[in-house]
This record gives structure tokens, C-alpha cells and sequence, in this order.
């Protein structure tokens, strides 16, 4: 009776026989399964979305935590979004204050060309004109964007720095 349940079943689950025919008890197993693709797909939709593992973002945004300028059009909304994603947190500015210096040095290490930038010029051009308006501050971010492309691809700090674990763990392995 075991194996009857279980080919017309294709859940394995206790569903208690009745002296009824097979159309009966497919019946229930249907019963069952629908209950239970209901039941899952409300938990699917109900789950918290998790952080996605890797996330694309503008060079200005980039630059706008590592010099704390507002480079990009959206202003310090993008910063608060780019901090959120690297610290798997909401988006807020304690958050961001907290944790930029965290954020800048994983930015750091993820884009190792961040070091080739001059901010130099970007200081000389704030000594001529200090407004975040100004025109050659965009000048000089969409000469970066060029040199160095305008979109890159980011991971969260927490799984950077697991990632950095296992590389040195791995070093160790392999140089003794």
C-alpha cells in the first residue's frame, strides 16, 4: 500500500489511506501538493530579498565616497545607496558616516586603479571655484570616467573580506 501511495504521490508524505479508489487518493495527493506549492510560494514571496552578490556602479559614485564630493547627478542619495550595498544595510546617512572609511578601503582593494587617480587637480580646481556646481569638477570626473571606464563591478565587504581570507589562507597552502 506504501509504494501506491508514493507513485501517486510525488511528495513523499504520511497521507492517511481510505478504502476508496486510486481516483480518490490521487485526488488528495493533488489536494496536498497544490496546498504545499501554495504555502512555499507565499514564503518565497514574503522573504526578505537578499543583498545580490555583485552590483555594477558609476565611477562618479565611486569617486564621490572616496573624495566625499557629490560627483554624480542624484547627489549624496547615490552615495547612500553605493555604502548600503557595500555594508548589506538600508540606505542612510549615519549608515554612510559609520561606515565610509570602511567602504573606501574596500573600494581600495577591489579597484586597485583608485590609487592612480590624481585628486591633486581636483583639489586645485576647488581652490578656484569651491561650489559642488562646478562645471570643471565634471570636467575632470568624465576625464576618470574615460581613463578608466565608467562602470565597475562591486562586491559587499563582507564577502570581499571572506574572499581576502581565503586568498591568504590559500597563499599560505600553496608558499608554506
Amino acid at each position: 500500500m506504501k509504494n501506491n501511495r508514493q507513485r501517486l504521490c510525488k511528495i513523499n508524505l504520511s497521507i492517511p489511506v481510505y478504502r476508496r479508489g486510486d481516483r480518490a487518493r490521487k485526488a488528495d495527493c493533488q489536494g496536498l501538493e497544490n496546498m504545499l506549492q501554495k504555502v512555499t510560494g507565499d514564503i518565497a514571496e514574503n522573504a526578505v530579498p537578499r543583498t545580490a552578490l555583485r552590483k555594477t556602479f558609476h565611477l562618479n559614485e565611486i569617486l564621490s565616497v572616496e573624495t566625499g564630493l557629490p560627483l554624480t547627478k542624484e547627489g549624496v542619495a547615490a552615495v547612500h545607496r553605493l555604502v548600503a550595498f557595500m555594508m548589506e544595510t538600508d540606505a542612510d546617512a549615519e549608515i554612510t558616516l559609520q561606515n565610509r572609511e570602511l567602504v573606501r578601503d574596500c573600494l581600495e582593494e577591489q579597484l586597485p586603479f583608485l590609487s592612480d587617480i590624481n585628486f591633486s587637480g581636483l583639489a586645485s580646481i576647488l581652490k578656484y571655484d569651491p561650489a559642488v556646481d562646478n562645471p570643471y569638477i565634471r570636467v575632470w570626473a568624465e576625464t576618470q570616467s574615460l581613463r578608466f571606464g565608467e562602470e565597475h563591478t562591486l562586491i559587499p565587504v563582507s564577502r570581499w573580506q571572506r574572499l581576502s581570507r581565503q586568498k591568504k589562507n590559500a597563499d599560505r597552502v600553496i608558499h608554506g
